[in-house]
């Protein structure tokens, strides 16, 4: 199939940050933005802590970068795809990568922006990165081709990375997929990130949404902003003409 591809070197995880704050999304009404009505998650879990590197290992000096977005979001999807992708693909080894989901816990339950199905797709893709993190990357770039059948296209990229289904359906189906995304949408607000996509690098907004390298995808401006924060030796590719 033509998504196939070699296993990304960046490490997925999804941390929890400032468990004890309250921070209110702001509604907007473009495109990928948050949906209102903001409810503290009282409930957290790590959904995947990335392995220690041991000293020594030149991957100290990784950037980290921080990915927010809504599973069914177009924007998302064509920055994941057509941006991130390649460029993991050449500097992979360089980067620690977090995918965080925006998304709103209410009275009711989880509201997302497209709908229950895209609430379904963010916890799927979260319970894949707590099953099968090795493989959660290529998962979610699989199910980006079809991203309007998420969170149905999921068992098919599922089956084809041979990444357990029963585990996956257990984690969505049980305790674990709903704490995972009550953790990774108190991630995602305590950034105060609202729109589809936002990242973050080392810490600092470099884009959301309607910038470049967000909106357009750009491999280039996102590989330039990553050899730039790399404090590491200077890879060939980041070398200047």
């Amino acid at each position: 199939m033509g998504w196939a591809r070699r296993r990304t070197v960046a490490t997925m995880m999804v941390m929890v940050m400032m468990m004890g704050v309250v921070v209110q999304a702001t509604a907007v009404q473009q495109c990928c933005a948050a949906v209102e009505d903001v409810k503290e998650p009282d409930e957290f879990v790590y959904a995947y802590q990335a392995p220690l590197y041991k000293a020594g290992d030149p991957r100290i000096h990784n950037v980290v970068l921080e990915v927010y977005v809504m599973s069914k979001c177009g924007d998302a999807v064509q920055f994941v795809n057509q941006a991130l992708r390649p460029v993991l693909e050449r500097v992979g080894d360089l980067v620690d990568l977090n995918i965080n989901y925006v998304a709103n816990v209410t009275d009711e339950g989880f509201v997302s922006k497209h709908g229950a199905l895209e609430v379904q797709g963010d916890m799927q893709q979260l319970c894949v990165m707590s099953v099968a993190p090795d493989k959660a990357f290529d998962f979610i770039v699989c199910c980006n081709d079809d991203y309007k059948l998420i969170p149905e296209v999921g068992e098919d990229c599922a089956r084809a990375l041979e990444i357990d289904l029963h585990d996956v359906n257990h984690c969505m189906k049980g305790h674990l997929g709903p704490k995972l995304l009550r953790a990774s949408i108190a991630n995602t607000h305590a950034r105060g990130a609202t729109w589809s996509p936002t990242i973050y690098l080392n810490g600092q907004m470099i884009c959301r949404w309607n910038e470049t390298p967000c909106y357009t995808p750009n491999p280039q401006a996102l590989l330039q902003f990553i050899c730039n924060a790399y404090q590491g030796p200077r890879p060939e590719l980041c070398t200047s003409p």
